[in-house]
């Protein structure tokens, strides 16, 4: 396989196009705006790698769906700030940080009604890079234990106090 030509900036020629995939895959599918946007974006038989996650939210694009769905249910007001995005080819990494209100049960945490938020990394490929492109494999590493304590003792006021 020949590598995609490089523009003077590092980016190639289709960095701009996968970008976009992903920025889409998280205010649509994890932003809630549209959790069927997943079946133009993700392959239905996406490779994901998430640690702390069920069993049944790791099974393809129908896993990507659920844990959308299941994320919306127990937050409301669900919002994902892009902190920094790193596109070489067709591979995309997302620093993120997610808002919402815990409305709902969330690992084992009962909801207080309070504005929360959690942080993690995600790596995408894409293939092909380029149009045509759709998530063919997704790995997230989340802050699952900080998740939890702040659930517990760190009530926030709003998305802008801990911005």
């Amino acid at each position: 396989m020949q590598a995609a030509p490089f523009l003077r900036d590092g980016r190639d020629k289709y960095s701009d196009h996968n970008q976009t995939m992903v920025v889409r895959f998280f205010k649509e599918v994890l932003g809630g705006a549209n959790v069927e946007a997943a079946d133009e974006l993700v392959y239905p038989d996406i490779i994901i790698h998430a640690v702390g996650m069920p069993h049944d939210w790791l099974n393809g694009r129908e896993g990507i769906k659920e844990s959308a769905k299941a994320l919306h249910k127990a937050f409301s007001s669900v919002e994902f700030n892009l902190d920094s995005i790193i596109v070489v080819r067709g591979k995309v990494e997302v620093k993120w940080t997610m808002f919402g209100v815990h409305k709902r049960e969330f690992l084992g945490q009962r909801p207080r009604d309070q504005m929360s938020r959690m942080t993690g990394t995600s790596l995408f490929i894409l293939q092909p890079s380029g149009p045509g492109a759709m998530i063919a494999e997704y790995w997230n590493n989340w802050d699952q234990w900080g998740l939890v304590q702040r659930l517990v003792i760190e009530p926030i006021e709003s998305k802008e106090a801990v911005t």
